[in-house]
């Protein structure tokens, strides 16, 4: 076969076909209102990279795209069972249910669609990562078991995080709740879980990481966290963002200390930013950061703040000291019902599988 000649591959559907370069499906898909099914034609035009089975190790499509076509039906996707890679988001669909056939799936994006329920999402054994972002679930509950190792919730109307457990996601190590209605933590456990996203929810406090002791980054800026007694000892955590939140005294943030190994620590935003010792401070508390906030740690400020906290160790020096006025005022409550679309920061998603 020449290599001009156009490609012979396995169609799900009618078998095999020759589907010519530039080829491209029927006008009429991107247009407005409920959605529309998907069909052959646009099935086709989305359909890429190609790959050996894994049963018949014969050649088919690997990878289908379909982003922004108003899609709102995807019962004629279930056909094409070799998919490892689905992408629909922006769309319209309110269930994946109709394409659980594909059972050799690793990656799904179906972000920005109507999906309501966890329970939509069929029992695929082998996905790794599943993104449903900015969809409108309210519940955690409904997960299979699975092998995922990403899960993208942000931009939900989760209230609670119960149903995230090792029983259902034991190899779970990313979890990206930003942007949902959260006031409390309570119910994750995920022992293999290495970085949790729960910036712009409505915490005030960090109670309910216990179960997550493989934790290397926390992110959670954009809340209402005030205190952090039980903040957790982790030894692997080593990225900690608090930036935007309530913290006014002195003493809470001594409880950061608790997790030894942190080695990047934002608190900006916080009341206590604003106070004059706040740098020093907050380099005596955690004695192993080399960045906080954003600015690198230099010898000097280690050599300040090891001699602030020897001298309070030794008695030598007065201890730690909150201001009553900043105790006292709570104007600064950050108010989290109306967050400017343009402050939320966005994590670039997976973009295949192997990534």
């Amino acid at each position: 076969m020449s290599m001009n000649a156009p490609l012979s591959i396995i169609d799900e559907e009618e078998g095999e076909v020759y589907l010519e370069d530039g080829e491209i499906p029927g006008e009429g898909w991107d247009q407005p209102g409920d959605g529309i099914p998907l069909t052959r034609d646009i099935i086709r035009f989305g359909l890429s990279r190609i790959a050996r089975t894994l049963d018949t190790f014969e050649f088919a499509y690997s990878r289908f795209d379909c982003r922004k076509k108003n899609i709102c039906n995807i019962d004629a996707l279930s056909k094409y069972v070799h998919l490892r890679i689905v992408d629909l988001g922006e769309n319209k669909i309110k269930t994946c249910l109709p394409i659980a056939s594909i059972q050799n799936l690793l990656l799904l994006n179906m972000e920005s669609n109507l999906i309501e329920s966890l329970a939509d999402v069929p029992d695929f054994p082998f996905l790794q990562a599943l993104c449903l972002r900015r969809n409108k679930i309210s519940s955690s509950d409904g997960l299979f078991p699975n092998c995922l190792a990403y899960l993208q919730l942000a931009d939900n109307y989760l209230e609670e995080v119960y149903g995230l457990t090792s029983d259902i996601t034991p190899w779970l190590t990313v979890l990206e709740l930003k942007g949902n209605k959260l006031k409390s933590l309570a119910g994750i456990d995920l022992p293999q879980l290495q970085r949790i996203y729960v910036a712009y929810n409505q915490l005030t406090d960090l109670k309910g990481l216990d179960g997550c002791p493989n934790l290397t980054h926390l992110h959670a800026r954009n809340n209402n966290i005030s205190h952090l007694e039980d903040f957790p000892a982790f030894e692997k955590l080593e990225y900690v963002n608090l930036r935007a939140n309530d913290l006014r005294r002195y003493t809470q943030m001594i409880l950061l200390g608790n997790a030894q190994n942190i080695r990047t620590l934002i608190l900006k935003d916080n009341p206590i930013y604003a106070l004059a010792d706040y740098r020093i401070e907050a380099l005596a508390a955690n004695q192993n950061v080399r960045r906080l906030d954003k600015d690198p740690v230099l010898e000097t400020d280690l050599a300040e703040s090891r001699h602030l906290r020897n001298g309070r160790e030794r008695g030598h020096l007065p201890g730690v000291v909150d201001d009553p006025n900043l105790i006292l005022d709570s104007n600064s409550v950050l108010d989290l019902d109306e967050t400017p679309a343009d402050a939320v920061e966005d994590y670039e998603w997976l973009e295949n599988s192997e990534n």
